[in-house]
C-alpha cells in the first residue's frame, strides 16, 4: 500500500529488532506453512542484496534470518520494512575510484552480547566495499574484548583471502594490511604473545590476527566507534550514526 511505503524507509531495522527475533526464537511457535512460505519469500528478496551491494541491510536480514523457523507476523513486518527501505533506497550502491584509497583496508567490530556476540567486518579498496560480512559468534564471549578478538580474528581469514586474490590478479600490496579496530584491550592483546588467566581459554583460531601481525601481513591499529563502518553491521543503527557509515560503504 502506498501509505505503507511511504513510512520508516529511512532505516532498514528497528532498534528493538533483536529482542523482537529473541522472542519469537524463545517462545518456540510453529508457524503455519503459509506464514512460513511468505516470511522465507521476503527473506531470500533481501538476501542477495545484503551478502552483495547492500552491506547497510546485512544486519538486519542476518538478524531476521536467525528466527526463520519461528517465523511470525511481527518478523514479517520487520521483513517487509528492510524491503521497503530497499525500494526507497534503491539509487545507493557501491562505487570506486582507482585515485582514492588504493590501499586495502579492513574494519571490524563486534556487538557483546549476553548470548552469542554479533560480529561484523568489511574491507574497502579504491574507496569502496569490496567484502562484508554481519553474522553470529559460533560461541558465547565472556567479554566485550574477547567478542572484538573473536571478530577480529574471523576478519584476518578474509584479509588472508583478499590478500590472495588481490596477488593473483597482479595488484601489488606494499607492506601489511591495515585492520582498523575500536577496542584498544583487542589491540593490545592482538600485539602481546602473552598469555593470561582472562585469554588462555580462547581457541587457537582466535588468535589468528596476532599470528599475521607477526608475519607482516596486517597491522591492527585503533579507529573511534563513531568513525567505523563496520559498527553498522553488529547493530540496528538509527538517525545520524547509521547515515554516517551508510555513506561510507554506499558512495554512489
Amino acid at each position: 500500500p502506498e501509505e505503507e511505503l511511504r513510512k520508516g524507509h529511512r532505516f532498514p531495522a528497528d532498534k528493538d529488532l533483536p529482542k523482537m527475533v529473541e522472542r519469537a526464537i524463545e517462545e518456540k511457535k510453529t508457524p503455519t506453512k503459509t506464514v512460513l512460505k511468505e516470511f522465507q519469500m521476503l527473506i531470500g528478496v533481501c538476501l542477495w542484496a545484503a551478502l552483495s551491494t547492500r552491506p547497510d541491510c546485512a544486519y538486519a536480514v542476518n538478524t531476521l534470518a536467525q528466527g526463520a523457523i519461528y517465523a511470525n507476523e511481527s518478523l514479517i513486518s520487520a521483513a517487509k520494512k528492510v524491503i521497503i527501505y530497499m525500494f526507497h533506497t534503491k539509487e545507493l550502491g557501491i562505487g570506486y575510484d582507482r585515485c582514492k584509497g588504493g590501499y586495502l583496508t579492513g574494519y571490524v567490530d563486534a556487538s557483546w552480547l549476553e548470548k552469542r556476540s554479533q560480529t561484523g567486518f568489511t574491507f574497502l579498496l579504491a574507496n569502496g566495499s569490496i567484502s562484508h560480512k554481519s553474522k553470529k559468534q559460533e560461541l558465547t564471549a565472556m567479554s566485550s574484548c574477547e567478542a572484538e578478538l573473536i571478530a577480529a580474528s574471523k576478519a584476518t581469514l578474509e584479509l588472508i583471502y583478499l590478500r590472495f586474490f588481490l596477488e593473483f590478479l597482479g595488484v601489488k600490496l606494499h607492506g601489511p594490511t591495515s585492520l582498523m579496530i575500536d577496542s584498544q584491550s583487542a589491540i593490545d592483546l592482538a600485539n602481546n604473545d602473552r598469555s593470561t588467566s582472562r585469554t588462555k581459554h580462547l581457541r587457537r583460531r582466535d588468535w589468528k590476527l596476532r599470528e599475521t601481525i607477526e608475519e607482516g601481513v596486517a597491522q591492527a591499529k585503533k579507529i573511534h566507534t563513531s568513525l567505523n563502518p563496520s559498527d553498522i553491521l553488529t547493530k540496528p543503527l538509527v538517525g545520524q550514526s547509521f547515515l554516517m557509515h551508510r555513506e561510507k560503504l554506499l558512495n554512489c
